[in-house]
């Protein structure tokens, strides 16, 4: 009897204590109510839950956080419905011409040269066509090779450049190889053919004469490239006896031709910023001459009219583009790094006129055909707009990828092509 009030003794302060315990761990007013489970401790949250707002709820004092709200994309302007052209513009033919141009910052487009257009693809292939119909005159594949440039057509010559920083020549009526030059960097710039000299660039910041006849190199002039820039180079311009070079820190360089010295340098473009991606002032965009002045456009910067004669800056407007401008006969056309389409008096450098109807499409640079703005976007529309006002008069989509390079033309025909190498002929009725 004994042991067992004992027992009782000790499981009634077993339970006591426990109680008490439950009651001070968890500032029970009424030990029960830890028996029954509730948890009232007061300064301690529990896991926030997420409403239904989207919002999370703190349960000591109600207050809700806000979600971080997602930047909102903004989207390519939509094209207008019940758009109707105000000109005709017939398609002579179209067909698929090798594999296309690869990656977006290959500024592989067209050239025409006698009646032919000379397309390069970047699996090494060269495709030479009748502009009039289409057919093909000739082609070749250098296997294992990347074409990067469109080609450059001389006298008697075609030259391509390569990824592996080779300059290719080849005889332009048959595709005959005559000589190959190795540089030091890969050819992003079309080779430019001078009338006793082949002019390339390589990506590092270098020029070279080569003689045409060998590919042997006569001099060569060195710049060094800033740590970041974008991939691309303008192509070299011929300037009388002089070529002058748009650089990826924003200058622009004549050089005599026979020589390579200097003859006169131009600050384009001033870098600003913190950063090397803040500074970024590339000229990629081909300087383009019209009478004694050269028009340039740079990224991050401005677009700049330059004299030919000593380098001086005529005008600038700060519009930041990596494309090459169009010249017409009284203003200067851009289109800048947002898709928007500047006309510019090319003496005064005032704006007369900007259309933000393609703004985020991605349009190509413009060509100026019969007082007609041409331009091709991502969605492979090509647009035409009256270079007098910029009012758009025909649209169409012509391709299923982008047209992202230029058109060119013979002032007869305009030739468009696609990043997938569809390639289309575009005349103006104006009967």
């Amino acid at each position: 009897m004994k042991v067992n009030r004992f027992l009782k003794l000790i499981v009634i302060l077993f339970t006591t204590n426990l109680l008490v315990g439950c009651a001070y761990l968890n500032n029970c007013s009424d030990p029960s109510d830890c028996l029954d489970g509730k948890d009232i401790r007061e300064g301690v949250s529990e896991p926030q839950k997420l409403s239904k707002d989207g919002t999370t709820i703190d349960p000591r004092d109600n207050s809700t956080v806000k979600k971080k709200k997602k930047t909102k994309k903004l989207m390519p302007t939509k094209l207008g419905k019940g758009f109707k052209p105000t000109v005709d513009v017939k398609v002579l033919w179209k067909k698929k011409v090798g594999s296309g141009i690869g990656l977006d910052d290959l500024k592989m487009q067209p050239n025409i040269n006698n009646q032919l257009i000379y397309i390069t693809d970047y699996t090494g292939s060269l495709f030479v066509l009748n502009i009039m119909n289409g057919k093909q005159v000739w082609s070749l594949k250098d296997k294992g090779v990347e074409y990067t440039t469109s080609p450059g057509i001389g006298s008697k010559l075609v030259l391509v450049g390569t990824g592996d920083g080779r300059l290719i020549a080849r005889s332009k009526e048959s595709g005959i190889l005559k000589w190959i030059a190795k540089l030091p960097s890969e050819v992003l710039s079309r080779p430019l053919e001078a009338p006793t000299k082949i002019v390339v660039r390589s990506n590092d910041g270098s020029v070279y004469a080569l003689d045409k006849k060998t590919g042997q190199e006569i001099w060569n002039y060195q710049k060094t490239a800033p740590k970041l820039s974008v991939r691309g180079n303008s192509n070299p311009l011929l300037v009388d006896d002089s070529v002058i070079i748009g650089w990826d820190d924003g200058r622009m360089t004549a050089l005599d031709l026979e020589t390579g010295k200097v003859i006169w340098n131009a600050t384009v473009a001033v870098p600003t910023g913190q950063t090397d991606l803040e500074r970024l002032v590339d000229i990629d965009g081909n300087p383009i001459l019209d009478g004694a002045d050269i028009y340039v456009c740079s990224y991050g910067s401005g677009v700049t009219s330059v004299s030919s004669l000593d380098g001086k800056i005529n005008w600038t407007r700060e519009i930041s583009s990596a494309f090459s401008p169009a010249v017409g006969n009284k203003y200067i056309y851009i289109v800048d790094d947002k898709s928007v389409i500047w006309a510019f008096d090319k003496i005064t450098g005032n704006s007369v006129w900007r259309t933000n109807d393609f703004e985020r499409r991605s349009i190509s640079a413009p060509l100026i055909y019969r007082n007609h703005l041409v331009v091709g976007d991502f969605d492979g529309y090509t647009h035409w707009l009256d270079a007098e006002n910029g009012e758009q008069v025909f649209r169409k989509k012509i391709a299923n990828e982008a047209i992202i390079v230029s058109g060119v033309t013979d002032n007869s025909i305009v030739i468009v092509t696609a990043k997938d190498g569809k390639t289309i002929a575009l005349e103006l009725d104006e009967d």
